[in-house]
């Protein structure tokens, strides 16, 4: 946190790095510091709304898609609930 004051002092850009893939487009900043968070790379948990029909999925920052696709092809959904939209993504996830 003292490091994040002390560029906020001084005008000094800071670039937050998930998993360094570049599709966040911040895996290369130009200038200022990095803080990176790849090492913060978890599934969570999962859980799906019914009253919203979405799945929910909560993960830290540096996960990377291929550990998602794993920690949901490890699970049993039940998914005769599910709206199409819930199962198609559900899926999709699974073909990657």
């Amino acid at each position: 946190m003292a490091s994040v004051k002390e560029c906020a002092s001084k005008c000094v850009p800071i670039t937050i790095q998930g998993a360094r893939t570049g599709l966040a487009a911040s895996a290369v900043p130009m200038g200022g510091h990095v803080i990176n968070l790849s090492r913060m790379n978890s599934v969570i948990g999962a859980r799906y709304d019914k009253k919203q029909d979405r799945f929910f999925l909560s993960v830290q920052p540096g996960v990377l898609l291929a550990e998602i696709r794993k920690y949901l092809l490890n699970k049993s959904f039940i998914t005769t609930d599910w709206g199409k939209e819930s199962k198609d993504a559900l899926e999709h996830m699974a073909k990657k």
